[in-house]
C-alpha cells in the first residue's frame, strides 16, 4: 500500500504555483479531480504512479516528480523456492493468423 508523500506533494505545489495554474486546471491537465490533487499536495493522500508521471509530463520535470514516488512494493520471497516445489514452465505458442496456445513444458526433474 502507497503511503502518503509530504516530498512530493510539496514539490508538486511548488511547481504548480510556479506555473500559474490553479489545482482546477492542474487537474484539467491529468485527469485526477481537484480534491485527489489537493491531498496529495497536502500529504493527505499517496500519489499513485500515474499521478506522478502525468505531473511529471505536464510540468517537464524530467523524471524528478516520478522519483519522489517510492516504487511499489513487491511481496519477494527472502530465499526461493526449494527445487521442484510447485514449479510449471509453461510456453505461449503464437500462431501467424493470430491464435495462441498455452503449452507445458516437459522440465525432466522428478
Amino acid at each position: 500500500m502507497l503511503q502518503p508523500s509530504s516530498e512530493f506533494g510539496e514539490e508538486l505545489r511548488k511547481r504548480r504555483l510556479g506555473a500559474g495554474l490553479s489545482l482546477t486546471a492542474l487537474s484539467a491537465v491529468v485527469h485526477y479531480s481537484k480534491a485527489q490533487l489537493s491531498k496529495v499536495e497536502r500529504g493527505i493522500k499517496a500519489p499513485s504512479r500515474d499521478l506522478a508521471r502525468l505531473c511529471d509530463a505536464a510540468f517537464h520535470a524530467g523524471g524528478a516528480l516520478i522519483a519522489l514516488v517510492a516504487p511499489p512494493v513487491t511481496d519477494v520471497p527472502k530465499e526461493p523456492a526449494p527445487y521442484g516445489v510447485n514449479e510449471e514452465e509453461w510456453v505461449m505458442r503464437l500462431s501467424p493468423d493470430g491464435s495462441s496456445e498455452f503449452q507445458p513444458v516437459a522440465s525432466g526433474r522428478s
